[in-house]
C-alpha cells in the first residue's frame, strides 16, 4: 500500500525537480553560459579566419557554414544579452526572494546554454568548396581604335623592341618612357591589339592610370579584376587583393599600364610578379624614367620624338595629303614647329587640312613662332602647337564647346548626349529654332572638334574623351583667361572628400567639382560671376549648407546629379537666373520646395530620383522647354493641370514614373498634352487601349518628331532596359519614333502608323508581328523582338499584299523559344518586300533551323550584315534544294556566326557575294567549308575563326586554298553591334591619342 503514495510522489517530483533546477544553482549555470559564449566566439573567429584564407585562394563558402555563422551570431548575441541581464538582477537586493524572476531567468540561461552548445557541436562540416571553373563570357571591348603603325618607322622599330622583350623569359617588367605627346599610348594600344585573342597570353589587360589614381586604388583593382572575371567591389581591401593575386597567379597575363604618374605598389594592388616560370609580363608607360626605376622594371625603352622625314610624312597626311609646291617650304617650317611630337603634328596638321592659301600658312607659322603661351620647359613645349590648333578653331562658339569638355575629369569617358546637352543648356548653340535643331547643331560641332583632333572618340560606344595633354592645355587657357565665359576652376575627379576654404573665385565663371567623394561642405563659395556649377557624381554628399548658393546669383547651370541630397537648400531661391537644374540619379531626393522661385528655368531633369511629389508652385515655371521625370518610382503627386501650364515645353519624358500607374492620373496627363503646341519629343507609358485612343486624340502628332511610348505593363517587376549583364542588346530609343510593346500588343495598333521603331518584348500572346496589321507596319524601320514565348513567325504574307515592309532596315530577334521561321508565305505567291533591309540579328532562338529560304534572296538586295548567335538547332543559313546558280546578295559585307552547334552548311548554291569583307565563325564545330571562292567573294579580307576549326579542314579544300592568306585565328567573338567607337561619326579618320 505504501508503494502507491511513493510512486505518486516520484511522478510529481521528477518534473518538479526539473523546474526547481532553474531556481537553484543559478550562479553555476550562469558561469557555464559565459564559458560556452567564450568558446563559441573563439570557434567563430577560427572558422571565419579559415574561410577568409580559403576565399583568397578562390574557394566558396558552403550553404552549411553560412547557416552556422548565422546561428553562431544569434547564440552569442542571445548569451550576451542574458548574461548582462542576469548580472544586473543578481546585484539587486531583492533578487534572492524574487522566485518567479529567478525561475524565468534561469530557464533562459539553460536554453541559451543548450543552444550555444548545439551550435559548437556542428563545426565538423565542410566550410568551403573549390570554385567552379571560370567560363568567360564573350568580351566585346578588347581591340581599341587607333591608327596602325607603319613599317620602317621609328614607332615600328620601338614596337619590335617591345615584342622581343615580351619573348625574353628573363624580362618580366618593361618600362616605356618619353615626354607627353610623343606616342606612348599609340604604342601601348598597338601592343594590346596585337596580343588580344592570341595564344601568347591567357589574358591581356589594358588600363589607363589617371593622375589621381592613388585616391581610388579600389577602383583600379576592381577594373583589373573584371578582366579576369572577378567582382571585387564588395570585398575589403585585403581580401580583394588576395583574390586578385591568386587569380592572376594562375594565369599567363600581359598587363599594360598606360600613363602612369607615380610609383604603383603592384603587390598591394594584388598583381603577382612576373617570373620566368609563369611567363607573365607587365608593361608600364610613363613620362618619367624615375618611375620605371622605382617600379623596378627590368628594361626601359625611351620613346623619342619623330625624325624630320617621319614628322613631315605624318604632317602631310593629316594636312590633307595634297600640299601645293608653292606652300611646301612654309608647310615644312610649320611642321618643324611641332618639334617631332605626333600629338602636335596631328592637331596642327588637322587644323590646316586642305588649306590652299599661302597667306594662311604664313599666318600659322607666325602664330606658332610668336606664341608666348607660358612655356617654361621642353615638357610644356607641346602646348604651343596645341594652343595653335585651338586658336585655329573657326569661331568663339566652337572654342567654348571645346573648353567645356575640360570640366570633366582627366581620362573620363564623356557621354555624347550629355556633352551636347550641356552645350545647349549653356546657350552655346546660336540660332536654333527648337531643341531638336539645337541638338543636331551641337552634334555637328562635336564632329568638327573630333575632326580637329581636339576631342577623340572613346573606345566605349557613344562616348568621347579628351587627351590629357589637350585637357591640360584647355585648363591652362581657362586658368589664365580674362575673357568672360572662359574662366574655369576645375577640381573634377581629384578625390576630394571635403570642400573647405578655397582660393579666390570671384572672377571664375565655371566651376567643376564633379566625380569626387565630397561628403562635407564647410564653406559657402563666393562666386558672384559663376554661371555654371557642376557637383555631379559625389555620391556621399547628403546635405548642402542652407547658405551655399547665396553668393552665386548669376548661376545659370547647376548640376547636382548622382548625389545623395534629400532637399534643396534655402539659398536655392536666390538663383533667379538659373536656366538649368539637373537632379537626375539622386535616389534620396524627396522634395524640391522653392524651385518655383526659379522662374527663368528652362531645363529641369529629375529622372531616376526619389522625388515624391511636385509642388503646386511649379505652375510658375512657364519657361520650361525640357522636363524629365522618367524612372521616378516614388512619385505620387503631380498637381492637376501642371503639365498643361508648361506651354513652351518641347521635350517631356515621363516613362516609368510611379505616378502613371494610376489610370486616372495617366488619363489626366494625356489630356493635358493638347496644350503643349511646341512638344516635339515625348516619352510616356500607356497601360491599356483606352489610353492609346486618348493619346491619339490629344497629342499633336504633326509636331512630334520623336517619341518613346511603352504600351502594356508599365511597371513590370523586371525591366528589360535595366538588364546589364548578359541581357539582350537594347535599341537606341531616344532617337526616332519608338513604340515598346509588352503584354497588351493590340492596345497600340492605332499608334503603330506613327512609329518607325518597333520593340516587342515579354509578350505572351503574339504569334507573329504581322498580327499587328501589315498596313500599320509600313513606316517601321527597326523591329526588335525578344523574350516572346508564343512567337512562331515574325512576318506572314497576306494575299494581295505586295511591297510590304518597304522601310524596314533592321530586324533583331532574341530569346524566342518557339520561333520556327522568320518569314512565312503560307502558299502566298507574292513574298514580302524587304528592299531596304540592311541588318539581321538572330540570337538564342532554340527551335529555328534556317535563317531564310532561297526564295527570299532576291528580296534582300540591301542586306549588309548578318549575325546569328546561340541557336542550337540551326543547321543551315539559307534553306535551298534547287542548287540554282546565279544568285547574289550584292551588298552583304559581314557574316558573324557563333555558338551554332548543329550548323553544317551555310548554303548549297553558288551564291555571289561581291561586297563581302569579313566572316567570323566561333564555336560552329560541324560547319563544313563555305561554298566560297575568289570569284564569288572577290573583296573578302578577313576570315576570323577558331584555329582548330580551320586546321580540321582538308588541305586540298578549295575554300582553304583560296583564303589561307586572310585567315585570322580567334578565341572570342567580337560582335559588330558591341564594338566601341561608333557613337560619333567623323568625316576625318582621327589618329590615336599620343602620350
Amino acid at each position: 500500500m505504501d508503494s502507491v503514495p511513493v510512486a505518486c510522489l516520484k511522478l510529481l517530483w521528477d518534473p518538479m525537480s526539473h523546474q526547481l533546477a532553474y531556481i537553484f544553482g543559478f550562479s553555476q549555470k550562469l558561469r557555464q553560459l559565459e564559458m560556452n559564449k567564450g568558446i563559441l566566439t573563439s570557434a567563430k573567429a577560427d572558422v571565419l579566419r579559415e574561410i577568409e584564407n580559403a576565399e583568397i585562394r578562390g574557394y566558396i563558402r558552403t550553404d552549411g557554414v553560412i547557416c552556422w555563422l548565422h546561428d553562431a551570431d544569434m547564440a552569442v548575441a542571445e548569451a550576451e544579452e542574458i548574461c548582462s541581464k542576469a548580472r544586473r538582477m543578481k546585484n539587486s537586493a531583492c533578487f534572492g526572494i524574487k522566485i518567479v524572476t529567478r525561475y524565468k531567468l534561469g530557464k533562459q540561461i539553460v536554453r541559451a546554454s543548450s543552444f550555444s552548445s548545439d551550435v559548437q557541436g556542428r563545426t565538423s562540416m565542410n566550410f568551403f568548396v573549390p570554385p567552379p571553373p571560370v567560363v568567360p563570357p564573350p568580351v566585346a571591348e578588347l581591340h581599341y581604335p587607333t591608327s596602325q603603325i607603319k613599317n620602317n618607322t621609328s614607332s615600328s622599330r620601338t614596337l619590335k623592341k617591345l615584342r622581343n622583350f615580351l619573348q625574353d623569359d628573363a624580362i618580366g617588367k618593361i618600362g616605356v618612357w618619353g615626354m607627353g605627346g610623343v606616342g606612348k599610348t599609340r604604342l601601348m594600344i598597338n601592343l594590346n591589339n596585337e596580343h588580344q585573342g592570341t595564344k601568347c597570353f591567357d589574358v591581356v589587360i589594358f588600363e589607363t592610370i589617371s593622375k589621381n589614381w592613388n585616391k581610388d586604388v579600389k577602383k583600379l583593382r576592381n577594373n583589373i579584376g573584371k578582366w579576369v572575371y572577378l567582382e571585387l567591389e564588395k570585398e575589403n581591401e585585403r581580401k580583394a587583393s588576395g583574390v586578385l593575386y591568386t587569380r592572376l597567379k594562375q594565369k599567363k597575363f600581359l598587363l599594360i599600364l598606360d600613363d602612369v604618374w607615380d610609383n604603383i605598389d603592384l603587390e598591394n594592388l594584388g598583381i603577382s610578379s612576373p617570373t620566368e616560370h609563369n611567363g607573365s609580363k607587365i608593361v608600364i608607360a610613363t613620362r618619367q624614367k624615375w618611375i620605371c626605376n622605382e617600379m623596378e622594371t627590368d628594361v626601359e625603352i625611351m620613346v623619342k620624338i619623330l625624325p624630320d622625314e617621319e614628322s613631315w610624312n605624318l604632317f602631310y597626311e593629316k594636312a590633307g595629303g595634297n600640299i601645293h609646291s608653292r606652300i611646301g617650304n612654309v608647310a615644312r617650317s610649320v611642321c618643324r614647329e611641332c618639334r617631332g611630337l605626333p600629338l602636335a603634328i596631328i592637331t596642327v596638321g588637322s587644323a590646316l587640312r586642305k588649306e590652299v592659301h599661302l597667306d594662311q600658312w604664313e599666318r600659322a607659322l607666325r602664330l606658332l613662332r610668336e606664341s608666348n603661351f607660358g612655356v617654361e620647359n621642353m615638357e610644356d613645349s607641346v602646348f604651343v602647337p596645341l594652343k595653335f590648333s585651338y586658336d585655329m578653331l573657326r569661331d568663339d562658339q566652337l572654342k567654348k564647346c571645346f573648353l567645356f569638355a575640360a570640366l570633366f575629369p582627366e581620362d573620363h569617358d564623356i557621354a555624347v548626349q550629355e556633352l551636347i546637352q550641356y552645350w545647349v543648356m549653356e546657350g552655346y548653340i546660336d540660332g536654333a529654332k527648337s531643341l531638336r535643331d539645337a541638338y543636331q547643331d551641337a552634334h555637328r560641332l562635336l564632329i568638327l572638334l573630333i575632326d580637329s583632333c581636339l576631342i577623340e572618340r572613346s573606345r566605349k560606344k557613344d562616348m568621347v574623351k579628351m587627351h590629357d595633354l589637350i585637357r591640360d592645355m584647355a585648363i591652362k587657357i581657362t586658368t589664365d583667361s580674362t575673357e568672360e565665359g572662359k574662366r574655369f576652376w576645375v577640381k573634377a575627379g581629384m578625390g576630394l572628400e571635403k570642400l573647405v576654404d578655397t582660393e579666390d573665385l570671384k572672377d571664375k565663371d565655371k566651376i567643376s567639382l564633379m566625380e569626387n567623394d565630397i561628403q562635407l561642405i564647410e564653406v559657402d563659395l563666393n562666386c558672384p560671376n559663376a554661371s555654371t556649377l557642376l557637383v555631379k557624381g559625389n555620391a556621399s554628399l547628403y546635405e548642402i549648407p542652407e547658405g551655399f548658393f547665396q553668393h552665386m546669383k548669376l548661376l545659370s547651370v547647376l548640376d547636382l546629379s548622382a548625389t545623395s541630397i534629400e532637399f534643396l537648400p534655402e539659398s536655392i531661391s536666390v538663383l533667379v537666373n538659373l536656366s538649368a537644374l539637373i537632379l537626375k540619379e539622386c535616389p534620396h531626393l524627396r522634395s524640391i520646395d522653392r524651385v518655383q522661385l526659379l522662374k527663368k528655368l528652362r531645363f529641369l531633369d529629375m529622372r531616376e530620383s526619389g522625388i515624391i511629389e511636385l509642388p503646386e508652385g511649379m505652375v510658375c515655371l512657364t519657361q520650361l522647354v525640357y522636363f524629365n521625370i522618367s524612372c521616378t518610382y516614388r512619385l505620387k503627386k503631380i498637381p492637376a493641370g501642371l503639365i498643361a501650364k508648361f506651354s513652351r515645353l518641347e521635350d517631356l519624358e515621363m516613362n516609368r514614373s510611379f505616378y502613371l500607374r494610376g489610370l486616372q492620373n495617366a488619363k489626366e496627363i494625356i489630356e493635358e498634352l493638347e496644350h503643349l503646341k511646341r512638344l516635339n519629343n515625348l516619352s510616356l507609358d500607356l497601360e491599356n487601349q483606352r489610353l492609346s485612343f486618348l493619346l491619339e486624340k490629344h497629342c499633336n502628332w504633326n509636331n512630334l518628331t520623336s517619341f518613346y511610348l511603352r504600351v502594356g505593363s508599365v511597371m513590370a517587376p523586371i525591366e528589360y532596359v535595366e538588364k546589364k549583364e548578359e541581357g539582350p542588346r537594347e535599341p537606341e530609343r531616344r532617337r526616332g519614333r519608338c513604340l515598346d510593346i509588352t503584354s497588351n500588343a493590340f492596345a497600340c495598333r492605332r499608334l503603330l502608323k506613327y512609329a518607325n521603331k518597333l520593340c516587342v518584348y515579354q509578350n505572351t500572346k503574339l504569334c507573329s508581328i504581322s498580327e499587328l496589321g501589315l498596313d500599320n507596319l509600313e513606316c517601321v524601320e527597326e523591329c526588335w523582338v525578344w523574350e516572346c514565348e508564343e512567337m512562331e513567325f515574325i512576318i506572314i504574307s497576306e494575299v494581295g499584299k505586295e511591297n510590304t515592309y518597304p522601310h524596314l532596315q533592321l530586324l533583331h530577334l532574341e530569346h524566342l523559344p518557339r520561333l520556327v521561321s522568320i518569314f512565312s508565305y503560307h502558299n502566298v505567291v507574292a513574298a514580302p518586300s524587304f528592299f531596304n533591309l540592311r541588318k539581321i540579328n538572330l540570337c538564342k532562338c532554340n527551335m529555328i533551323q534556317f535563317v531564310f529560304e532561297e526564295e527570299m534572296i532576291s528580296q534582300l538586295g540591301c542586306l549588309e550584315e548578318l549575325e546569328v548567335y546561340g541557336c542550337p538547332y540551326l543547321n543551315m543559313i539559307i534553306e535551298d534544294y534547287s542548287e540554282r546558280d546565279g544568285m547574289c546578295l550584292p551588298k552583304l559585307r559581314c557574316i558573324s556566326l557563333s555558338e551554332l552547334k548543329m550548323l553544317e552548311e551555310l548554303w548549297l548554291i553558288n551564291l555571289s557575294l561581291p561586297s563581302l569583307v569579313e566572316i567570323k565563325i566561333h564555336q560552329c564545330p560541324k560547319l563544313k567549308p563555305p561554298r566560297l571562292t575568289n570569284e564569288l567573294a572577290p573583296t573578302l579580307q578577313v576570315i576570323e575563326a577558331e584555329e582548330r576549326w580551320w586546321e580540321s579542314l582538308p588541305e586540298n579544300e578549295i575554300f582553304k586554298l583560296h583564303f589561307a592568306s586572310i585567315f585570322k585565328p580567334s578565341t572570342k567573338l567580337y560582335r559588330e553591334s558591341d564594338q566601341s567607337g561608333k557613337g560619333v561619326q567623323s568625316t576625318n579618320t582621327q589618329a590615336s591619342s599620343s602620350h
